[in-house]
């Protein structure tokens, strides 16, 4: 937050508007970093007859369930049988996520539904980023030397929403430029990741 302050020293809003929208970026930022990244999720067990389950972790998305030392298959959520079976799960599906604003808790259903209690639970995930809270917070995943892209956008959101136009579009230009080189950098050339942070300008 202070480097936001030090670039752009004219923002009227909120503090709670302005960490909002630092971390906008930082998610949006941090993702060319935790694609490749699998974290482990370990502290859940089966409840007979509880279908769906919540990861503990702010995740992107879930990769792999295992129940025991047994991988789960995926299947989509409209695959299920209905009415719901039990018995030993042998599947998972996605069920549903948090909002991109917030906190991201992923849910997942098993399949049957399972019909014995305190079996263990193992989910591979990609990381989400706990949010930065306060000016002594550390960034996660991304290196020092690339930090400052978070203020960069941040800047091109905030500055459009006090309407300074010009100083939005050339700190988007400087977000937008300095993450296409790193997905260069990074062999990312999918347009689909193209930073969703430049749409915020003309959004707010």
């Amino acid at each position: 937050m202070a480097l936001v302050e030090n670039e752009y020293g004219d923002i009227t809003l909120p503090e709670q508007k302005i960490k909002d929208k630092i971390n906008i970026v930082y998610r949006d930022l941090s993702r060319l970093y935790t694609r490749e990244t699998i974290e482990e999720d370990d502290d859940l067990v089966t409840v007979a007859g509880q279908e769906i389950y919540t990861l503990g972790s702010d995740s992107r998305q879930i990769l792999a369930v295992y129940l025991g030392e047994n991988r789960l298959r995926n299947i989509r959520a409209e695959a299920r049988l209905f009415p719901r079976p039990e018995g030993t799960p042998i599947r998972w599906f996605t069920y549903g996520m948090g909002a991109a604003t917030e906190n991201v808790k992923q849910r997942f259903g098993l399949d049957p539904v399972p019909d014995e209690a305190d079996i263990s639970i193992t989910v591979d995930y990609e990381p989400m980023p706990a949010d930065l809270t306060e000016s002594d917070d550390n960034v996660a995943y991304i290196p020092e030397e690339k930090q400052h892209l978070i203020a960069w956008g941040a800047i091109g959101i905030l500055a459009g929403i006090e309407e300074d136009y010009d100083i939005a579009q050339n700190f988007e230009s400087r977000y937008k430029n300095g993450y296409n080189e790193l997905m260069i950098e990074m062999g990312i050339f999918r347009e689909s990741n193209y930073p969703v942070t430049a749409k915020q300008v003309r959004q707010q």
